[in-house]
């Protein structure tokens, strides 16, 4: 049973499986997430990262 104040957790592997769900690819979830240095999110602070991560400049 879940409570309402915890948030399930996902491995890079998992999310960048999900790809689709962020309107992404896996390699740029992926990149994405390893770059962020984290090894596990939740989805909220996944699609955070993966939001901020395809608003960069590329030099």
């Amino acid at each position: 049973m879940k409570t309402k104040n915890k948030k399930t957790m996902y491995t890079v592997d998992q999310l960048a499986e999900a790809a689709g769900v962020f309107g992404s690819n896996p390699v740029l979830v992926k990149a994405a997430l390893v770059t962020a240095g984290q090894e596990t999110y939740t989805e909220e602070d996944a699609r955070k990262v993966i939001e901020m991560f395809k608003q960069k400049e590329v030099k």
